[in-house]
């Protein structure tokens, strides 16, 4: 938020933000009623598809705290999510189409996607590391201490 105050405010002579942090139910209702000129907030997705984003955007959607409404925005994702379901390539086109349309009309702007680095014990087998949803899963996670740790090779006896 601070780098893009300064951004702003350096690339857009007379223009001043005011940054506010609010916990997250307080930023959403505000969202909600609409009274904020501008939010950084943050949204992952949920399943392997670009749906995940953009079901977000249409008109009506709970998650939708823009205000933004497009019709052909709204077509075009109702029929990627319908019709077009058994027409990948025709599906992919609408789901283009109607990102491009989200991106010329700017209620939202994309500003950095997520990207991580893991260090893992070598002792730790089972661990799932996944890239949509969850961070990962625990459920298989077992601790092998026949490996060392510092080698990630079998210890000799």
């Amino acid at each position: 938020a601070e780098f893009i105050k300064s951004q702003i405010e350096s690339n857009l002579p007379g223009v001043t933000m005011n940054i506010k942090q609010l916990p997250f139910k307080q930023r959403v209702n505000q969202e909600h009623s609409e009274t904020f000129e501008a939010s950084l907030s943050g949204w992952g997705p949920d399943y392997p598809d670009p749906l995940t984003f953009l079901n977000i955007m249409t008109t009506g959607n709970p998650s939708n705290n823009t205000g933004w409404g497009n019709k052909e925005f709204d077509k075009l994702v109702k029929d990627a999510n319908g019709k077009l379901l058994k027409k990948p390539e025709e599906r992919n086109a609408a789901m283009k189409e109607a990102e491009e349309l989200l991106l010329a009309e700017a209620p939202v702007a994309p500003i950095y996607q997520k990207g991580e680095a893991h260090l893992t014990n070598p002792q730790v087998k089972g661990l799932v590391y996944h890239q949509i949803g969850g961070d990962t899963t625990l459920k298989h996670v077992k601790i092998d201490k026949r490996i060392d740790p510092k080698t990630g090779k079998k210890k000799e006896k």
